[in-house]
């Protein structure tokens, strides 16, 4: 069964880090500030846990199969219209339709 709270925490830690990320990193210092540099180092993995711990949650509790690794437990999320897939082709991950979006379940 899943817990819509602990996937919840989970998204809102993602959105937490993502927001700290874009509002306080600055990309072109990071190899000359070391603060800049450990910041982001600390706070994008933080982001990337949290999703990897709400996908494989809820691929477990649905029973959508068994994830070989954190992207395999995206894949499966898609396969199953949990999310839309990522597009491929590089650009800006935030622009429309580069990214992965929640499906309304």
């Amino acid at each position: 069964m899943t817990a819509p709270d602990v996937v919840r925490r989970r998204l809102d830690a993602v959105e937490s880090a993502v927001v700290d990320l874009s509002r306080l990193a600055r990309p072109e210092r990071i190899e000359t500030d070391l603060i800049q540099r450990r910041f982001v180092e600390h706070t994008l993995p933080i982001a990337i846990q949290a999703l990897i711990d709400a996908a494989t949650h809820i691929v477990a509790s649905k029973r959508l199969g068994t994830p070989r690794g954190a992207m395999h437990a995206l894949e499966l999320l898609a396969q199953h219209d949990w999310i839309e897939p990522a597009r491929r082709g590089g650009g800006d991950p935030g622009a429309a339709g580069g990214r992965l979006s929640a499906r309304r379940r």
